[in-house]
């Protein structure tokens, strides 16, 4: 985050943001096509014109301070009634409520930057700076595209999924975006006798040269072939059909254009069109760029992530859990993930647990009418504090354990693991072999204001 914030401050100290001037946009916007993310110039503007003017009544689904880090990826339904006989199946948002006529045409004309969007830290004002997911783009790709991994009548649960995949197709789209801006600042840096322009000219002009097999632009074929290997990796055929077939067919040029930057071969060249755009020469450097800091990078916490609500129905609101303010580990978030296409009611209780140990000061309320009183773990080392709770799912005999380790005072989530034979032991025996440290970002996620970062 400190890292994040030091770049903000050498791009406005050395004056290498991207300029506003009132005319020039007006007159670029008469004479030439500009980007469909243009209108981000205007430091008075958060989303596009096209969306105040057709939904005026918008806000986003978080008010505090995004900080930097995204909110975890997993919204609720909250109106629906998990214990409702499935067979009846679950239904996507009509098209009227999702306004689906409008969406497809803004998706043909400017890609997925019509659903969600990256606003650089090189335009001001920077503190504005992040990725933005709309709650209709999410709908939208999951109605229309990831509802194709399964079978009608669907279920919760993969209605859950759907919303899931659409948001980490969003948002991994955008994420490259800031990968590029990122490779951009580093050749700023990294200028012979003081940092020079890269970014500002590359995003106002070279945004535009053609890539490989004159592919343009090359960076949202990149954005969406980034998206598209993210989410696909061990995904069934219908689904990695289903959004090949979106992109080729329903968006703009570059945006169609992935199959020219494919995983992995293709990849590479495109990487090195990209940094000759921003570069005018060729390097042998290129791959290494992006790819300084990656483990930084792709981490859910390193970029500000927005969610926008439109006034959907209140079947469909999106809102954030709150799992951000709480340290856990790696394993856990992917834990978490899993158990929430399969069983999103544990999501739920768990979702209701943190709003009491924000509201208990950290602590787990321990007393007989608590449901989730904790007892601590026997069996691992003397020094190690593991606090174990339960959750229950949908379902008969759905328990999950919940394990939290208190490590320098500070309460991390380190497990969450379905109950049953064996099980608890096991994970017991990890403990013990594999101490958990706070320092370093290899193994804990932490909040925003932990003192271990």
């Amino acid at each position: 985050m400190k890292h994040i914030n030091d770049l903000l401050e050498i791009v406005q100290e050395h004056d290498l943001m991207i300029r506003y001037n009132h005319q020039e946009m007006m007159e670029n916007e008469s004479v030439n096509k500009p980007r469909s993310t243009y209108w981000m110039k205007d430091p008075n503007k958060r989303i596009p014109d096209a969306w105040i003017n057709k939904f005026g009544s918008w806000d986003f689904a978080h008010r505090e301070k995004s900080g930097y880090r995204v909110e975890p990826r997993l919204p609720l339904l909250e109106t629906f009634d998990i214990e409702k006989d499935v067979e009846q199946g679950y239904l996507f948002p009509t098209n009227k409520d999702l306004e689906s006529g409008w969406l497809k045409d803004e998706v043909d004309e400017h890609g997925i930057e019509a659903l969600a969007w990256y606003r650089p830290f090189h335009i001001s004002p920077n503190n504005e700076w992040g990725i933005t997911i709309t709650d209709r783009g999410i709908w939208y790709l999951a109605k229309n595209v990831m509802s194709q991994k399964y079978d009608y009548p669907y279920s919760l649960e993969q209605i859950h999924d759907c919303f899931e995949l659409a948001y980490e197709f969003l948002y991994y789209h955008e994420l490259f975006h800031f990968k590029v801006e990122y490779a951009a600042t580093i050749l700023e840096l990294n200028s012979p006798h003081k940092p020079a322009k890269v970014y500002a000219p590359f995003w106002e002009d070279g945004y535009r040269r053609p890539g490989p097999n004159n592919c343009s632009p090359l960076e949202e074929a990149m954005a969406n072939e980034y998206a598209r290997w993210k989410v696909c990796q061990g995904q069934p055929k219908e689904l990695k059909d289903a959004i090949e077939n979106f992109m080729r067919t329903q968006q703009p040029s570059g945006y169609r254009d992935f199959a020219e930057v494919k995983h992995h071969q293709k990849w590479q060249k495109g990487l090195d069109s990209l940094i000759e755009s921003m570069i005018g020469r060729s390097t042998p450097f290129a791959k290494s760029i992006f790819e300084q800091y990656k483990s930084y990078i792709d981490e859910e916490e390193s970029v500000p992530c927005r969610i926008i609500t439109t006034g959907l129905p209140d079947a469909y609101s999106v809102r954030l859990m709150s799992l951000a303010e709480y340290c856990r580990t790696r394993q856990f978030e992917k834990e978490l993930k899993k158990i929430k296409k399969v069983n999103p009611k544990v999501v739920k209780e768990f979702q209701t647990l943190l709003s009491v140990i924000k509201e208990n000061y950290g602590q787990i309320p321990r007393g007989a009418d608590n449901k989730w009183e904790p007892h601590f773990a026997k069996g691992v080392r003397s020094s190690q504090k593991v606090e174990i709770s339960y959750l229950r799912g949908s379902g008969k005999k759905a328990h999950f354990r919940l394990y939290r380790e208190l490590l320098d005072e500070t309460y991390v989530f380190r497990r969450i693991e379905k109950k049953s034979e064996g099980t608890q032991s096991t994970t017991l025996d990890s403990f013990k072999n594999r101490p958990l440290y706070l320092y370093g970002r290899d193994s804990v996620l932490h909040n925003s204001t932990c003192s271990h970062i």
